[in-house]
């Protein structure tokens, strides 16, 4: 188990430090792109610091989907990705998905560029 326990809210520095520790553990070339997706409904002040502590070389890139109707922490977020050069999209239901997938498969070649 990775300890990671959604129920009564999330823990947004668990989530990234564990993976950073799945991509750590599988990286098997240096000149490989990684990139880190999150999916979460609501932020923390702290993400980007919190992300930052881990991507000490900025080699990780970060994709944060909001999945949720409620657009209370949408501005956060989106702030975050852009300070990290990542991605964000919010998911208010079924529907978003796929084409907030083809955003993101767009968008990831500009992110790994």
């Amino acid at each position: 188990s990775s300890g990671i326990n959604a129920e009564y809210g999330g823990n947004l520095t668990k989530a990234i430090q564990t993976g950073f520790e799945v991509l750590n553990k599988s990286k098997s070339q240096e000149t490989c792109h990684s990139t880190l997706v999150l999916f979460t409904d609501y932020t923390q002040t702290d993400v980007v610091e919190i992300f930052k502590r881990y991507n000490t070389d900025s080699s990780v890139k970060i994709v944060i989907l909001q999945v949720s109707k409620d657009i209370m922490f949408a501005r956060d977020l989106r702030k975050a990705a852009a300070a990290l050069n990542g991605f964000y999209a919010r998911i208010e239901d079924l529907s978003d998905i796929s084409p907030t997938i083809l955003d993101l498969t767009s968008a990831y070649t500009s992110l790994v560029d």
